[in-house]
């Protein structure tokens, strides 16, 4: 039983490393006109070292420490939307991978794919009907995600929950700023949301 913990507590270090890691390399090619060619051999190493470790989590098949380490990797991601405004493709590779895992070794190939289909259509119609502005596509390929681990009606309760948390925090954002700041991150509330599902579950 500890070791099956320690290979856990491995795991979710390594992609919460591998997320923060993957962020610094894309955010570096992006705004500070680094090739990616410099960086490509970072990415590769940690992605296919995640792909490797990802393999020991076959054991326990706990879903609350799966919400767990979406939540954690949710929060770097969250951290650099705010940051930068962005959602690169590269620092969603951790939690994809995790997702391909999970979906796997839990034998839930089905409600994984539902999960996707429902959580794709419905935020990309969010995403179109807002131009945008609501719901990004970063913010789009996350929830799909979130939607392969936890399913469709978890995936829905959480699109809900993170609507109606970032309504809270743009209003609050608006008001603070008078109406000057015109776009708001949406991973800090797709967090929350995660965050609160977590503690429902305790509760």
């Amino acid at each position: 039983m500890i070791g099956i913990w320690a290979i856990e507590l491995v795991l979710a270090a390594l992609l919460l490393t591998s997320t923060e890691l993957l962020a610094r390399v894309a955010s570096s090619a992006r705004f500070r006109s680094v090739p990616m060619s410099a960086t490509n051999g970072v990415a590769s190493l940690s992605t296919w070292s995640l792909l490797s470790l990802s393999v020991f989590w076959l054991a326990r098949q706990d879903h609350l420490l799966s919400v767990f380490i979406v939540f954690v990797i949710l929060c770097v991601l969250a951290r650099w939307d705010i940051r930068t405004g962005h959602i690169f493709n590269l620092s969603i590779i951790p939690l994809s991978v995790f997702g391909i895992a999970n979906t796997f070794y839990a034998d839930a190939l089905s409600k994984a794919c539902l999960g996707m289909l429902v959580m794709g259509f419905c935020t990309l119609a969010i995403h179109v009907i807002g131009a945008g502005k609501c719901i990004g596509l970063g913010d789009v390929k996350v929830l799909v995600i979130i939607g392969a681990i936890v399913g469709p009606a978890g995936g829905i309760y959480i699109l809900i929950d993170a609507l109606v948390i970032g309504a809270a925090i743009g209003t609050a954002v608006l008001l603070r700023t008078n109406f000057r700041r015109t776009t708001i991150p949406f991973m800090p509330a797709i967090a929350l949301s995660v965050g609160s599902s977590l503690l429902a579950r305790f509760w």
